[in-house]
């Protein structure tokens, strides 16, 4: 069956933890479907789009939690591999003086994502193809599934990449160089300031005869559409990313690529991506379904 976008990447189970200060200690609410490759397809099975995700599980309790999850979605599950052998990755993710941060147990079987167990017919009549640098600096077999993917639909999709949260970690020259294929494969760019500066040192040479669409994202002024050298669009989001805002960067790069797909020029997709946002956040990280979201925005 022909698909529209195609994600690939780490899945896991994630449990999210609030803090009950009477007792200083935290609660964890879950189980529920973790990753960036996953929330990007959640997403986009929101808007009854044709998504393909591909990733690795164990044959465990988590591993066919998350398979049940992402069939109750609707999203395409013929990429999804099940093995025996490793287990299931779980996240616990908390809060801690105003910072996300996160735990892993079982941080296993999501690297075991091989080029040549995927279904090639299928991904070949994927529109988008999102990448998550999380994905790429996962493990080196992750890395080599998605370059060679890359380059097998490069010519027949366009390839979107996500460099969300980059400054938070820390980035090696290997890093660097490991990023630097994908950005001359890529169409579409989502990332912040900070990376910008991690990635190039100038803004201009960054731009220079690049005939892509560029999101630039930072705290004072949090979303920038750049097309050509060229701003089109400030959206004021300013200070709506709050602490307990999971996800927020693959909710907007999601929204951003449906609108696109609908044929919306690149301004209207960046206005369909804020809404999309402004909707998560402001509804306690709830994805809205298209006819709720178009009930609050009128493009």
């Amino acid at each position: 069956m022909p698909i529209n976008f195609l994600a690939v990447g780490e899945v896991f189970t994630e449990f999210i933890g609030e803090y009950n200060t009477q007792i200083n200690q935290y609660f964890f609410k879950g189980p529920f479907l973790g990753g960036k490759p996953a929330i990007f397809s959640k997403v986009i099975s929101k808007f009854k789009e044709k998504v393909c995700l591909i990733s690795c599980v164990s044959d465990d309790y988590w591993g066919n939690f998350i398979a049940n999850e992402i069939n109750k979605l609707g999203i395409d599950t013929s990429n999804l591999r099940k093995i025996s052998d490793y287990n299931t990755p779980i996240s616990f993710i908390f809060t801690d003086n105003n910072k996300k941060n996160s735990f892993f147990l079982k941080y296993t079987s999501a690297t075991q994502i091989f080029f040549d167990d995927i279904d090639k017919a299928i991904i070949k009549t994927a529109k988008y193809f999102y990448i998550s640098s999380s994905s790429l600096l996962y493990s080196k077999r992750v890395y080599d599934t998605i370059y060679k993917i890359s380059n097998l639909i490069k010519h027949s999709c366009k390839i979107a990449l996500s460099l969300g949260n980059l400054n938070e970690v820390k980035f090696s020259t290997e890093d660097k160089e490991k990023l630097q294929p994908f950005l001359e494969f890529a169409d579409i760019l989502f990332l912040n300031n900070e990376e910008l500066n991690i990635l190039y040192e100038g803004f201009n040479n960054f731009l220079s005869n690049r005939a892509k669409i560029i999101i630039l994202k930072n705290s004072n002024i949090p979303y920038k559409l750049i097309t050509a050298n060229r701003i089109i669009e400030i959206n004021p989001l300013t200070n709506l990313v709050n602490k307990n805002s999971f996800y927020a960067n693959e909710v907007f790069d999601a929204g951003f690529l449906i609108g696109q797909s609908k044929g919306l020029n690149e301004s209207l997709s960046f206005r369909f991506g804020s809404a999309l946002l402004s909707h998560y956040i402001l509804h306690a990280n709830n994805i809205p379904t298209e006819s709720e979201l178009l009930q609050s925005i009128s493009l």
